[in-house]
């Protein structure tokens, strides 16, 4: 994956980026990306990536109380990384399970976080009480109750599956649309988790993306479509076919040979499917 739009990045080695099953050397999925398009003021805009792309890294600075950008440069420092964490661990630097993600997990910046530290609940009321094993994620030797507010350093992450990655990024850099359609920005902002939960049998091979978009370029954004764009290569690159489930939402790809340069007699298949969309419902 990048943080510049790639939900699977063929950056930097130019070679396919999903690899399936891991450690194969087998690829099904050379790049795929994140597509959105609108009409500003009547003129189509786009933040979007396919082989090169219009997003960046890093978040867009913005007003809440006047729903303005600040400044027409993005942030984007050595804390916009993609952060990469996993059940097990651990925020304190002399444990073997420490990981300094886990520890700087971004909730102020939106990663979805736990309000309140983790604890043992042996009485099951809901509550903290003397006595009980807690995680003292930010190593202060007293439990941090929910407060209200998701701060970096002293919330944990609130976990979706096994392992988990989360990023933000944004199309707010005007130069970077000159690397696909050459568009004036949309202004979004998108806060993208992605993980996988490995102890189910029927999600083992499913990679879960939660994309959050938020248009802060200060302008209603009309006619707004999203979508996923995808080059899957499944094994050799020049055997494939694609199709749609409109009843499914789901759009594949599979070999159109029975058998393939890299797979052999048993080729995997590729699905994409939307399984939320807005969180507000579009008039019509």
């Amino acid at each position: 994956m990048g943080n510049q739009g790639h939900l699977t990045s063929h950056i930097p080695t130019g070679d396919s980026g999903c690899e399936w099953p891991a450690g194969s050397g087998k690829t099904a999925v050379f790049a795929a990306g994140i597509f959105n398009i609108g009409l500003v003021d009547g003129d189509i805009r786009s933040a979007s990536a396919e082989f090169s792309s219009e997003w960046t890294p890093g978040y867009i600075p913005y007003d809440t109380q006047t729903r303005q950008p600040t400044s027409n440069t993005p942030i984007n420092t050595t804390l916009e990384q993609i952060y990469y964490i996993q059940k097990g661990n651990s925020s304190d630097p002399n444990s073997e399970n420490y990981n300094g993600e886990y520890a700087s997990w971004p909730a102020s910046h939106g990663a979805p976080a736990h309000d309140g530290e983790y604890f043992e609940d042996f009485n099951q009321n809901g509550v903290w009480d003397a006595g009980e094993a807690f995680e003292d994620f930010d190593l202060d030797g007293v439990y941090d109750a929910p407060d209200g507010m998701l701060i970096t350093g002293q919330d944990p992450p609130r976990f979706s599956g096994d392992v988990m990655a989360w990023y933000v990024m944004n199309d707010w850099d005007v130069y970077g649309h000159h690397n696909l359609w050459s568009t004036s920005p949309l202004g979004i902002e998108a806060q993208v988790l992605t993980y996988s939960i490995g102890d189910d049998p029927i999600l083992e091979n499913v990679l879960f993306n939660t994309i959050t978009l938020i248009n802060k370029g200060g302008s209603t954004i009309e006619n707004a479509y999203v979508a996923i764009w995808t080059d899957y290569d499944i094994g050799d690159a020049c055997d494939d076919q694609g199709g749609c489930d409109t009843l499914l939402s789901l759009g594949y790809g599979y070999n159109h040979n029975p058998r393939d340069q890299q797979y052999g007699l048993r080729p995997p298949a590729v699905g994409y499917d939307l399984l939320q969309g807005p969180m507000l419902d579009s008039p019509g």
